[in-house]
């Protein structure tokens, strides 16, 4: 449930893990200790400042990772200014998913196909509008509409 309301976050962590059960091996202080900080970064005991989604309402942030990695360049980091408008952008599609989902509660019911797919075509058409890839647009439509229906709750209040 936890990885399809935040699908980037849980896939780093994941990839984390792997990383620390190889690193470690049969080191059974070192894995211990190496899996006490992934639990704490799991937990935001030992949350560090996120610059993707610092600034942001907390049920944009899974929203933005997927905006982000989805525009990111193999091994080039995004800069600042590209942030600013990768959260405006996302700003905009959380605002219209909201919107949606607060004004047809039961969206995501199987005889609502008809509603979920205007909403995806909606979110697609906003992607491509700001110079997005077709290609690209689509599958972050779909990850975005996944995302936001495991963050229905959240978004019903905002």
């Amino acid at each position: 449930k936890r990885a399809q309301e935040d699908p980037e976050r849980y896939a780093a962590l994941s990839k984390k893990l792997e990383q620390v059960l190889k690193s470690c091996g049969q080191h059974w202080d070192d894995l211990l200790k190496k899996l006490q900080e992934l639990i704490d970064e799991m937990t935001g005991k030992d949350a560090k400042r996120d610059p993707l989604t610092e600034g942001l309402p907390d049920y944009c942030a899974p929203l933005m990772r997927l905006v982000a990695a989805a525009h990111a360049e193999p091994g080039k980091p995004l800069t600042e200014e590209k942030v600013q408008v990768l959260q405006t952008l996302t700003g905009e599609v959380v605002a219209m998913m909201a919107t949606e989902i607060q004004e047809n509660r039961d969206l995501w019911a199987p005889r609502k196909a008809a509603d979920q797919e205007a909403l995806n075509t909606k979110v697609f058409t906003h992607l491509v509008n700001v110079d997005m890839d077709l290609k690209k647009a689509g599958i972050l439509a779909d990850k975005l509409m996944e995302t936001a229906k495991a963050n229905t709750n959240k978004l019903m209040v905002i």
